[in-house]
């Protein structure tokens, strides 16, 4: 590249629309965890006790995780952790799908999930939005990454719940991978 022109992805409208997209799929995904609840122990035969503490021990690991990641990526770069971030949660999403006991469950979403989800966190690609934008922008943009990740409630979860219905829960799961 010459004359100091940036990259297309490197262009802040890019990162930001990337950004938006990220947190869309990835808290829509982890917002769906409760449509999963029913279908996963009624078809196991378990309590409802035993995936609960894997999607429970998933939400412990996502908040013990971020600060830790958040080191790492002041060494590494925020989108290499980020990557990881998401190869390990699509990673434990395939798991899970794969998963007979509740113990896989809690190794699967709850550890390796709740990891994963750490290091592809909220304030991991808020830290690179708030490289890109301009100082009078940086709130708004703010606003529309974590806009975002509310949205994927009300766009990602009923697809989900529409694959479910279709399909069942192994199938609903391999989809969310797919879009991890």
């Amino acid at each position: 590249m010459s004359g100091g022109a940036t990259s297309f992805w490197r262009k802040p409208i890019v990162v930001l629309v990337a950004a938006m997209m990220f947190v869309l799929f990835t808290w829509g995904i982890r917002q769906s965890f409760g449509l999963l609840l029913r279908p996963i122990t009624d078809g196991f035969g378990w309590g409802r006790e035993d995936l609960s503490l894997a999607f429970a021990t998933n939400s412990l690991l996502v908040g013990l995780a971020a600060p830790i990641f958040g080191a790492i990526a002041d060494k590494w770069g925020p989108v290499k952790v980020l990557l990881g971030g998401a190869v390990l949660y699509t990673g434990s999403l395939i798991w899970m799908a794969h998963a007979t006991t509740p113990e896989g469950m809690f190794w699967s979403v709850g550890v390796v999930g709740g990891i994963g989800m750490g290091a592809a966190g909220l304030t991991l690609v808020l830290s690179i939005v708030g490289r890109v934008a301009g100082e009078e922008r940086r709130s708004l943009w703010f606003g529309l990454v974590s806009g975002a990740a509310t949205a994927g409630q009300l766009v990602i979860v009923p697809v989900y719940q529409h694959v479910l219905d279709e399909r069942g829960w192994i199938e609903t799961v391999l989809v969310m991978a797919g879009m991890a």
